[in-house]
């Protein structure tokens, strides 16, 4: 497994919008794509479109991300609770 506590985007600043850390935050939460897409009423289709956002900007600082390691990181940075 991968330690994702030891990169940091450059300059360490936030790499995702409120709304990505918003899905991020229900992802730690166990939701899946359909109850996200509910909690936040937008559709399936933009949760999977913020996700594939997630995981892209991710490999700047997480060599091949999966969403845990992406929790994670987020998690252990403050970005998400």
């Amino acid at each position: 497994m991968y330690n994702c506590t030891e990169n940091i985007p450059i300059g360490g600043e936030n790499p995702f919008t409120k709304r990505e850390l918003e899905i991020l935050t229900l992802i730690s939460l166990y939701k899946d794509s359909e109850e996200i897409a509910k909690d936040l009423s937008i559709s399936v289709n933009t949760v999977h479109t913020h996700r594939r956002r997630i995981i892209a900007k991710s490999h700047e600082f997480i060599p091949a991300p999966d969403t845990k390691d992406i929790v994670i990181w987020a998690l252990r940075r403050g970005l998400i609770d």
